[in-house]
């Protein structure tokens, strides 16, 4: 039973590969027979061309790679990815604690200024509360200032009046010791005179002892006011710290609440982007209570991408003097694609367990990115070394390239007729892992088949049993007839 099963297995295979082999050679005709007993092409010459009209190639989904001039002796490619470096990447956290409103959706591109999420946190209340008391403090020194340099001004009045009788009475003590003098006058009178003129300088120490309690007292009021304008600098700098807005932000007058200062008309705080980027995650839900320092959004600057490599201890020496590259995407030689020069950096230590450096590029910034670069998109560093092969050469995507038993082939595609391919061995030269050359067979410009060259392949292979034949309609039918 099992003898029967491997029987029919190994018929069931041939026939697949026998089938391809028809509908790609032309061996039956191609007209749908009703019958088994169709005329056949006998004595056919054996040919190297093979029909890949329109609908072979889309049935074989079938793409071609160009011929191309490379310096693959002297090319040294690298796999590596796309990344955002860490001065492409800002995190948006929570500068205290409370309950968080998020304002955008991930993915979602934001320009500087757009708002990412709000928080209302008892934080930020406190420090309006001490910002309040601060301003009540400052006013308070203020009309204590005003207040002094008006019992300033009274006592002064108060001095010249004083300082103006000590003046009377000097003169009239002066005039009555001269009359006593003279053997006029009384010796009562000079007394009294003496007396008042006592009183009177003792008021006017007493005025100069008030004046100069007025003028430590608003001295005092004075730092009472820099004291608290200091204060309240510090308590702007924490509230622009905790909302993100500047210090003279907060100090404007907000224009919802005329004659008020923004920062106590901020209920809750905004927190907005400083940068434009595209948003990588949202961490917090709204409504969610988070604690300080959590962090809410992620911004990414898809600008800032660079390319990431590695390569082996061994081939550092080649690459330390190479200062700038390309990047060209996996499929390259499928397709047409676009690759990015930059500027190369070596990592300046290496990597102890797999023995290799990092090697970076940075694209250059003028020039855009391809459609098909993308952080975390792999694709090929490509490094032209200042050794080795001088001369260019013809190569093809290694991919291009099949064995038949031990013969290198490929298919070219006849420059004279699109709808036929070539079947030819491959006089291989240098590979760099992803390209080979060809040194003879092909010119500049010539198309290889790539994608559909294994069938190709199946097709033609000399180790295929013919053994049957497929008709258009799908059945298999051993034998030539």
């Amino acid at each position: 039973m099992n003898t029967a099963s491997n029987r029919y297995g190994g018929r069931r295979g041939l026939r697949i590969a026998a089938g391809i082999a028809c509908l790609l050679l032309g061996a039956c005709g191609k007209d749908v027979a009703p019958a088994h007993d169709h005329p056949h092409a006998e004595g056919a010459a054996p040919t190297n061309r093979i029909d890949i009209n329109a609908s072979v190639r889309q049935n074989l989904g079938m793409t071609f790679a160009k011929v191309e001039t490379r310096r693959v002796a002297r090319t040294l490619r690298l796999p590596g990815v796309f990344e955002i470096p860490d001065d492409g990447k800002r995190a948006y956290g929570a500068r205290m604690g409370g309950t968080v409103e998020i304002l955008v959706k991930r993915y979602a591109k934001v320009e500087s200024g757009t708002p990412l999420f709000t928080i209302d946190g008892p934080a930020w209340r406190q420090l309006k509360a001490e910002l309040v008391d601060a301003e009540t403090k400052i006013a308070a020194a203020a009309a204590d200032v005003t207040a002094t340099d008006a019992m300033i001004e009274a006592e002064s009045a108060r001095a010249a009046e004083v300082r103006k009788g000590v003046d009377v009475l000097s003169a009239r003590v002066v005039v009555l010791e001269k009359l006593r003098a003279s053997g006029g006058g009384r010796e009562d009178d000079v007394a009294a005179a003496k007396a008042d003129l006592v009183e009177m300088n003792i008021k006017a120490a007493e005025s100069a002892a008030r004046a100069a309690e007025l003028r430590a007292k608003r001295v005092e009021s004075s730092s009472r006011i820099e004291a608290g304008k200091a204060r309240v600098a510090i308590l702007l700098d924490a509230a622009s710290a905790l909302s993100g807005s500047s210090v003279d932000e907060l100090a404007a007058a907000s224009k919802d609440a005329p004659g008020t200062p923004n920062w106590k008309a901020i209920g809750r705080v905004v927190v907005k982007a400083t940068d434009a980027g595209v948003v990588d995650s949202v961490d917090a839900t709204s409504g969610a209570v988070i604690a300080e320092g959590a962090n809410v959004v992620s911004i990414v600057k898809p600008d800032r991408m660079r390319f990431r490599a590695a390569v082996l201890q061994g081939d550092v020496e080649k690459v330390s003097a190479v200062t700038t590259g390309v990047v060209v995407k996996s499929t390259e030689g499928a397709g047409p694609s676009t690759s990015i020069a930059g500027t190369v950096g070596l990592a300046p230590v290496a990597g102890a367990s797999q023995r290799t450096f990092d090697i970076h590029l940075t694209p250059n910034r003028s020039d855009a990115p391809p459609a098909w670069a993308h952080p975390g998109t792999h694709a090929f560093l490509e490094l032209t070394l200042a050794s080795g092969a001088v001369d260019d050469a013809l190569a093809v995507p290694l991919r291009c390239i099949v064995k038949d038993g031990t013969t290198a082939i490929f298919f070219r595609r006849d420059p004279a007729d699109p709808d036929k391919a070539i079947r030819m061995e491959a006089d291989l030269g240098p590979s760099d892992g992803r390209w080979v050359v060809l040194q003879s067979g092909v010119a500049e410009g010539n198309e290889v088949v790539a994608d559909g060259v294994h069938q190709l392949l199946v097709a033609t292979s000399g180790s295929i049993t013919k053994g049957g034949h497929f008709h258009p309609d799908g059945t298999f039918h051993e034998g030539d007839k």
